[in-house]
C-alpha cells in the first residue's frame, strides 16, 4: 500500500508512515509472541506425555495442548485484525489530512464532474489559473433551502487531472476574477449520498441558497438554472455566481445548479 502514492516530503505523509510503522511493529511483535507461546506449549506437551504413562493423563494433556493452541491461534487472529484495523485507520487519517486518494479507502476518491471533455478541460484550466478571491473570501459553507442542511467547503484538489472529493465535505475552486469585492465564479462540487452529505432536498429555480465565506460574510444566491449537465449551464451574469455540482456517490450521476448573487448579508 505504501508504494501507491508519491513519497514527496510532507509532514502529513511522515505522520502516516510513522503510524503505519508503529502498527506493523505491534502486529509483528504480537505474532512473534504467539508463535513463541505455541512452541513452548508443544515442548511442554512432549515433556508431559513422556512423564504420564497412563492413557488418561495422556488424553488430558493432549486436550490441554489443543485448547492452548486454539487460544493462541485465536489470539493471533485477533492481533492481526487489530493491526489491519490500525493500518486502515491510519490510511483514513492520511486521506482526511492530505486529501490524497489511496486505493484501499474511500474517504477521498476521484469523481467525474462532467462527461463533456471540452468542459472538463475548461474546468481544469480555470482551476490551474488560481483566480483571486476578492475581499469577501471564498465559500466556506453552503446551506440548502428545503432541508436547511449545511455542507462545509474546502479548497478543491486534483490528482492526475482527476477531481478528488471528500465523503463529508464539498470542494471549491474559483473560475473567474472577482467582481468588486466578491468572487466572480465559484465552482463547488461534492459527493452526494455519503454518510454525511445526503438528504439535502431538492433545489428548484428561484430557491435562495445561503453561502458563508471564509471572511465571515453571509451571501444569498438565487438559483437561476438547474441541469443534469454542467456544460449546459449558461454563466453570463455580470454579478457573482456559484455553480454547484453534485455527484451521486453510488451511481456517479450528476446534477447541478447555478445561483446569482442576490444579497450581501451581515458578517459574523
Amino acid at each position: 500500500m505504501l508504494l501507491w502514492f508519491n513519497f514527496g516530503y510532507s509532514p502529513f505523509r511522515f505522520l502516516f508512515l510513522l503510524m503505519a510503522l508503529i502498527a506493523l511493529l505491534v502486529v509483528v511483535s504480537h505474532v512473534i509472541a504467539a508463535l513463541i507461546t505455541v512452541a513452548i506449549t508443544r515442548a511442554n506437551r512432549g515433556m508431559l506425555v513422556f512423564k504420564t504413562p497412563t492413557i488418561h493423563r495422556h488424553i488430558t494433556t493432549t486436550r490441554t495442548f489443543r485448547g492452548v493452541t486454539t487460544k493462541n491461534a485465536l489470539l493471533t487472529a485477533i492481533m492481526l485484525c487489530v493491526g489491519c484495523g490500525t493500518l486502515y485507520a491510519a490510511a483514513n487519517t492520511y486521506e482526511v489530512l492530505t486529501r490524497h486518494n489511496l486505493p484501499v479507502v474511500s474517504v477521498v476518491k476521484p469523481v467525474k464532474l462532467t462527461n463533456n471533455p471540452t468542459y472538463q478541460e475548461q474546468l481544469l484550466s480555470a482551476y490551474s489559473a488560481h483566480y483571486k478571491a476578492g475581499e469577501f473570501g471564498v465559500p466556506a459553507s453552503i446551506t440548502y433551502p428545503e432541508t436547511g442542511k449545511t455542507v462545509d467547503i474546502v479548497t478543491a484538489v486534483t490528482q492526475h487531472n482527476q477531481w478528488l472529493a471528500n465523503n463529508n465535505l464539498a470542494q471549491e475552486f474559483l473560475a473567474k476574477q472577482p467582481i468588486q469585492k466578491v468572487f466572480g465564479l465559484s465552482v463547488v462540487y461534492m459527493r452526494q449520498g455519503t454518510l454525511t452529505i445526503r438528504d439535502l432536498g431538492s433545489v428548484m429555480q428561484g430557491d435562495l441558497i445561503r453561502v458563508k465565506t471564509t471572511k465571515g460574510w453571509n451571501l444569498d444566491y438565487t438559483v437561476s438554472e438547474v441541469s443534469q449537465h454542467p456544460s449546459s449551464l449558461h454563466i453570463t451574469n455580470s454579478a457573482s455566481v456559484i455553480e454547484v455540482i453534485m455527484v451521486n456517490n453510488t451511481s456517479g450521476a450528476i446534477s447541478c445548479f447555478t445561483g446569482s448573487l442576490q444579497n450581501v448579508g451581515g458578517r459574523d
